[in-house]
């Protein structure tokens, strides 16, 4: 199971990459032709490779078409990195509340810790102003310690 997950982080990190070259294809139809781009290019050469692209397929449709895909509408764009010059509490939870699962929490919190380890490796130690606090909580940990 785990080298099939690795299989499959590598070729979703090789598609996005070449998704994120080329401004036209920052979509999710740029996405789906991208796919098809690489297993035409590599079925021959990567056995299940049709099945593997079918899974990250499927993943990635719950984003565009499924019931998270209100979290990627332009009236709901929010410039991450200014998440990181005031005080701000994010709630992961609505990712649930509109049909998510626990790993697309993950996914954003993910998301945005990635933004802030860019955003530091850019800006260097001279700008550097430091994190004061960062929490991490789960729900359903907090209901617990309180039973």
């Amino acid at each position: 199971m785990r080298s099939f997950l690795l299989k499959w982080k590598k070729f979703l990190v090789e598609i996005l990459t070449s998704v994120c070259k080329d401004k036209s294809f920052q979509n999710w139809n740029g996405f789906e032709v991208k796919c098809n781009q690489y297993l035409k290019d590599n079925k021959n050469f990567i056995p299940m490779l049709s099945q593997t692209l079918i899974s990250i397929k499927n993943r990635i449709r719950r984003f565009s078409q499924g019931p998270l895909k209100v979290l990627f509408a332009s009236d709901n764009k929010i410039d991450v990195l200014k998440l990181f010059e005031s005080d701000v509490l994010l709630d992961l939870s609505s990712i649930i509340k509109l049909g998510g699962e626990k790993e697309d929490a993950l996914f954003f919190l993910n998301m945005i810790l990635k933004y802030l380890w860019d955003k530091n490796l850019t800006e260097g130690a001279k700008k550097y102003k430091g994190i004061k606090h960062l929490y991490v909580l789960r729900m359903h940990n907090i209901l617990h310690l309180k039973i």
